[in-house]
């Protein structure tokens, strides 16, 4: 009767490492890359290694899937930066090194060359020059919420960027002054 009982233990036992979420996310992940979708593998490999940080196959699975989709990221963002397009550029780079971040936050090291860096910050400054220049014309122009939205986005990027939140406080309170003063 012993028998029969650690039998049905190690059967039971067999069966639930068998049908575990971290064995069946990572075959559904080698599938998807596979097939060339390393973004979506990526994320069923975390979801596996979520699920049992063990998981060598998806360890190594997103070594993989993970390196091809950062580097088509990276891709976004050279394209980008090379055409002077300053939006697209830091939005593609955060978009990147959000996804890096993720990847390594499971012990997964990935090849981010350090050089990209560099071109990111110096596409920020151009992008947050002309966002502080349309925010200031557009003030002048007394459209105070066009204005308010390119402060907005600048705080975002860059808190503490010149004088960007003062000016944000005054494209706020200067249409409800003058609301106020029209009504008094």
């Amino acid at each position: 009767m012993k028998r029969y009982y650690a039998l049905c233990l190690i059967l039971a036992l067999a069966w639930l490492t068998a049908c575990s979420p971290s064995r069946t996310y990572t075959k559904k992940a080698g599938k998807l890359a596979e097939a060339g979708l390393h973004d979506e593998a990526s994320l069923l490999f975390m979801q596996a290694l979520g699920h049992d940080r063990t998981n060598v196959d998806a360890r190594i699975g997103l070594k993989a899937s993970g390196q091809s989709a950062l580097n088509v990221y990276l891709d976004r963002f050279f394209r980008a930066h090379g055409q002077q397009q300053y939006k697209e550029s830091v939005y593609a780079y955060r978009k990147a090194e959000g996804f890096y971040n993720d990847v390594t936050a499971f012990n997964v090291e990935l090849e981010f060359p350090p050089y990209y860096k560099q071109y990111y910050e110096e596409d920020l400054e151009a992008y947050l020059n002309q966002l502080y220049v349309e925010g200031t014309e557009l003030m002048a122009a007394q459209r105070f919420k066009d204005s308010e939205a390119r402060f907005r986005e600048i705080n975002t990027l860059k808190p503490g960027y010149r004088d960007v939140s003062n000016l944000k406080k005054m494209s706020i309170i200067i249409p409800a002054y003058e609301a106020g003063k029209q009504q008094f």
